[in-house]
């Protein structure tokens, strides 16, 4: 299905043909039409969660929950100049809330 925005926000598969349905997708966007949340359904339950947030148009974090338990297992936030361009992410890749990995970007202006 899709919401007034056209973006889809459900769908679901049968994956057998006998009606009944055993995956599916929902997904949540902001008012922008930014996508902020992905769940990956199989018989009823949320196996994968994926949330996103936005500033404007620019992306500046995610979880990822591989089980669906609610707990995010890795997770992304990034920081941009005034250009929009990233100069700040650290990312926490076992989901114990620690960062592992800090990448600084810098440009350089050539006149």
């Amino acid at each position: 299905t899709y919401d007034a925005a056209g973006n889809q926000v459900s769908e679901e598969e049968d994956l057998d043909g006998d009606g009944v349905i055993v995956e599916g997708r929902t997904r949540t966007f902001n008012a922008a039409g930014n996508m902020t949340e992905e769940r990956f359904i199989h018989a009823g339950v949320a196996t994968e969660i994926y949330a996103y947030t936005w500033s404007g148009s620019l992306q500046t974090g995610y979880s990822f929950d591989t089980n669906g338990d609610g707990t995010p297992d890795q997770s992304s936030v990034t920081t941009y100049d005034a250009f929009g361009r990233a100069v700040h992410t650290e990312d926490d890749d076992d989901g114990d809330g620690v960062v592992d990995t800090t990448t600084a970007t810098s440009y350089t202006c050539e006149p």
